[in-house]
């Protein structure tokens, strides 16, 4: 993990976030004590983490024409269609409700993959990976609120959720070489 500015969800308060996110208490302690109020980062790669980020329908936000899963409002509408076209449930996960009302559905990557933040799986409906992050729960956003709605760990990440184009050989994060260096 790695601070977000308070009230943000794309400010980072540390350089080069995806190598100096961490799960060191004393450092993640230090960043909170300096700023009480900052938002929660989760760095997908170095997290071994591969979410899926079902995002609603805004407001006045047309919908693309002839969508074959009809009127949607959702990214979940969107994958439970894909779901189904494959004869198959949305794979239960650990789960967080975002601030705009959205979900992110949290899955370890599959063995031996290096998925990226890149690309849809379909309208309202993108992955973060590799190079991506994601608010995690407990965070303030000014629409609200982000909080999770289990306590299951994250299972392997279903196949049909991932696509070749989003596979990259991006190589793990490598440990920050100075934790003073990333503040």
């Amino acid at each position: 993990m790695f601070p977000l500015r308070p009230l943000t969800k794309d400010r980072p308060m540390v350089k080069d976030w995806e190598h100096c996110a961490t799960t060191e208490t004393a450092t993640i302690h230090a960043w909170w004590m300096a700023t009480p109020t900052a938002n929660i980062g989760l760095a997908c790669g170095p997290s071994n983490l591969y979410v899926v980020d079902c995002d609603v329908l805004k407001p006045g936000e047309p919908m693309p024409a002839g969508h074959p899963a009809g009127r949607v409002e959702s990214g979940l509408q969107v994958l439970r269609a894909l779901a189904a076209r494959r004869g198959d449930l949305i794979a239960a996960t650990y789960a967080v409700t975002t601030a705009s009302g959205g979900w992110h559905l949290y899955y370890t990557k599959p063995a031996g993959a290096a998925l990226r933040t890149a690309g849809k799986l379909g309208f309202k409906l993108d992955t973060r990976g590799h190079g991506g992050y994601v608010v995690g729960p407990g965070s303030v956003l000014p629409r609200g609120g982000t909080s999770s709605t289990t306590t299951a760990p994250p299972p392997r990440c279903p196949a049909g959720y991932t696509r070749p184009s989003l596979q990259c050989s991006h190589r793990p994060a490598q440990r920050c070489p100075s934790r003073p260096v990333c503040g």
